[in-house]
């Protein structure tokens, strides 16, 4: 297995001239390297690579003795070590347990060339291929193909133990040189959670480089081909798995099982600063800022041009403003210790120009320090901006349309609901909150639509899961449908974005689109919502007097009884008694039984049935109260609605002796005790006289109409 010293010469020649081939070093910390060979200098020269200096590589001959890789405090003396068999270690099982011991301390190992050899007396062995998680490969007496053949490219070539490697490294397969199995529990590996990662083949399927799970210890399975010219490809091979472990495994900072390096060479992830970080990471990890939520770090954006920095500190302006500013380039994300912005034209004041009163926001060529101090200006709540400029505000408002749709949902079909909205107004934000049972959601796709725009909602999700349990599309919630589970209940992020319909006006059709992909699984749209923000103009001088709200009530202007911080003459007064209607209310100089906030009177004239027994008291308040019954529980005073006509209390349109003898069964009730021959029904129609219960006089009464009435006759006359 040896080769001899010319080879030697041959190779380590051939492995300085490598040095102006191999390119690409990667940019990384230092890191010092133990490179632990039996049997001359190892074939591979890691200081030509680049990735290493040479001062950074210490060589260890573990003839004789077992080298020391921990000290005394059981801290790694290497980032990582090389364990390169070109000849007997003459303690292989000793070996692997220091290996072992290395890696359990923090350290990294590359296990290369004949570590994994058929013959016992070269390759490792010890805690480092005997125990699982070590090693992703133990060594097996099975021969490997001579000469292998490298499967090139190799399944995920971005991975970076191929960088700066374009073509199939060559190498040779030796007499003893073995076909190594994985290294995993009971001799299989676990698919979900495996402990040896498979990085190369041969065309044959032989295993040549794997990594385990941790990224710790790898195994490079490859003989250069050192009959021919030193193989460049294997040497940057096995530096790069050196600088792999020496760094702590691959970076997959997202988790996704794949290396941040090949999401990011696939593009299934962006590095718009083109620093081997996805911007995902960068924004979790918090090395980089997201202050408006959109995915994209602060720095690229600012970089990009797609957000202003007019400070040039690194956060852009719209993260710098108050999110409750009305400036027009909106919308504002800072919550605390905000830049501010006098005039709100949306640029922080620190980038204006900075001489004592340029701020002007009512536009009067007068600075607003100097309109406040001249005074030219009131500024009655000490907030240094002019009353005037605050008096005219941007508002939002909130409103629902809600429609019961009970739309069934066809197999492979589609159906649609339309909701149409009246009133114009531009619109800040939207929400879709659905109710759909079905017993196969994966089958279904939701689409709103307004206007020439389409949001999709929902595209087949939720696996074999059952209903839309009042799901809210929301573009602020935390998690996104695609990640959600049935019956979804709760918010959602959609599919794409609702923004697409702020700022347009929210009159029109609003309609959703549900298609239900497949059959058997039908399906009912028991209702939907659309949740609109509109945005209008708003005042802080409610009562147009040119006193800021706040100031009236602090001051003597205007008065606040309720205390809901509107001045008393800016609410409505529906009993046109010269009162606000709250101060009505809150001095009791009019009555609010039902506590909507409005008097009792102005309810009872804009709807006349609140009070079906014209006693001015409101229906429900009647009931509630007890000054009326509603044995049958229909929400109006039982004497507005009667049951029955001219005793007829069975209901057959005939005052018969059933009539008389289910009198004669209510005649002993009592309004809280009802026997089972006599319905609330019953009881309401022998109550005549409409006084909540049934008594002498309903009995007179009774009586009259029974004798008056011949047998059997109808009784609707």
């Amino acid at each position: 297995m040896r080769y001899s010293d010319r080879a030697y010469c041959a190779v380590a020649l051939a492995a300085v001239i490598l040095a102006a081939f191999l390119a690409e070093p990667r940019p990384a910390k230092a890191a010092t390297v133990g490179v632990i060979t039996a049997g001359g200098t190892p074939v591979v020269d890691i200081a030509s690579t680049g990735l290493f200096s040479a001062g950074e590589i210490t060589v260890l001959y573990p003839q004789g003795a077992t080298p020391t890789l921990v000290d005394a405090l059981g801290e790694p003396l290497f980032d990582a070590v090389l364990a390169y068999s070109n000849g007997a270690f003459d303690d292989p099982a000793g070996l692997g347990d220091v290996l072992a011991d290395f890696v359990d301390a923090g350290g990294g190992v590359v296990l290369a060339t004949f570590c994994f050899a058929t013959s016992a007396q070269y390759r490792i062995g010890g805690r480092i291929v005997e125990e699982v998680g070590y090693s992703p490969f133990v060594p097996e007496d099975e021969l490997g193909t001579a000469p292998g053949t490298f499967a090139w490219p190799p399944p995920t070539p971005c991975h970076p133990l191929f960088d700066g490697i374009d073509e199939a490294p060559t190498y040779l397969w030796y007499s003893t040189f073995g076909k190594p199995a994985l290294n995993c529990p009971d001799g299989g590996c676990d698919p979900q959670q495996p402990e040896a990662v498979v990085l190369a083949w041969t065309d044959g399927g032989d295993t040549l480089a794997a990594s385990n799970a941790a990224g710790t210890v790898m195994a490079v399975n490859i003989h250069a081909n050192v009959n021919t010219v030193y193989n460049q490809a294997a040497t940057r091979m096995f530096a790069n798995a050196l600088w792999i472990v020496a760094h702590g495994g691959v970076a997959d900072c997202n988790g996704n099982g794949t290396p941040d390096n090949c999401d990011i060479k696939q593009a299934t992830s962006a590095d718009c600063q083109s620093n081997g970080i996805p911007d995902e990471c960068e924004i979790e990890a918090g090395s980089a800022d997201d202050c408006n939520g959109d995915g994209v770090p602060d720095a690229c954006e600012i970089t990009a041009g797609t957000a202003d920095d007019c400070n040039d500190n690194g956060i852009p302006d719209v993260c710098e403003i108050d999110q409750n500013s009305g400036a027009p380039d909106g919308p504002f994300y800072c919550t605390s210790e905000c830049a501010p912005d006098c005039n709100d034209n949306g640029v922080p004041d620190g980038c204006e120009p900075t001489e004592p009163g340029t701020c002007d926001c009512n536009g009067n060529g007068i600075a607003d320090g100097d309109d406040i101090a001249g005074p030219t200006s009131d500024d009655c709540n000490g907030d240094g901006r002019p009353d005037e400029c605050e008096m005219a505000i941007a508002v939002l408002e909130s409103i629902d349309y809600r429609t019961v749709a009970g739309l069934t949902i066809p197999d492979a079909a589609t159906v649609e609901d339309t909701i149409v909205v009246a009133d114009a107004g531009m619109i800040a934000d939207v929400e879709v909150e659905v109710d759909i049972t079905h017993s196969w959601v994966r089958d279904l796709t939701m689409t709103l639509q307004h206007g020439d725009v389409a949001v999709l909602l929902v595209a087949a999700r939720g696996g074999g899961g059952q209903n839309f349990d009042g799901t809210v599309f929301d573009d602020e919630a935390s998690e996104s449908v695609a990640d959600g589970s049935a019956p979804f209940a709760g918010a959602y992020r959609p599919e794409e974005s609702l923004e697409a319909f702020d700022s347009a006006d929210q009159a029109g059709d609003w309609t959703l689109v549900i298609t239900d992909a497949m059959a058997p699984d039908d399906g009912v749209l028991n209702e939907w919502t659309l949740h609109l923000e509109i945005e209008s103009e708003g005042t802080l001088d409610c009562n147009g007097n040119d006193v800021l709200d706040e100031c009236d009530i602090a001051g003597t202007t205007s008065s606040d009884v309720n205390g809901n911080e509107v001045p008393d003459d800016c609410e409505e007064d529906c009993n046109y008694n010269g009162v606000p209607d709250g101060v009505d209310v809150a001095e009791g100089t009019s009555p609010d039984c039902n506590g909507n906030g409005r008097p009792d009177e102005c309810d009872r004239r804009d709807d006349p049935s609140l009070d079906c027994n014209d006693n001015l008291v409101l229906d429900e308040c009647d009931i509630a109260q007890g000054t009326s019954l509603d044995l049958n529980g229909d929400g109006l005073p039982d004497e507005c609605d009667r049951p029955c006509i001219c005793g007829d209390l069975s209901g057959d349109g005939f005052v018969e002796l059933d009539d008389f003898a289910t009198f004669a069964v209510c005649y002993l009730a009592t309004p809280t005790y009802l026997p089972p021959d006599c319905t609330p029904e019953s009881y309401l129609c022998a109550d005549f006289n409409g006084d909540g219960t049934v008594n002498l006089p309903d009995f007179a009464t009774f009586s009259v109409i029974f004798r008056l009435l011949p047998d059997n006759a109808n009784c609707n006359w």
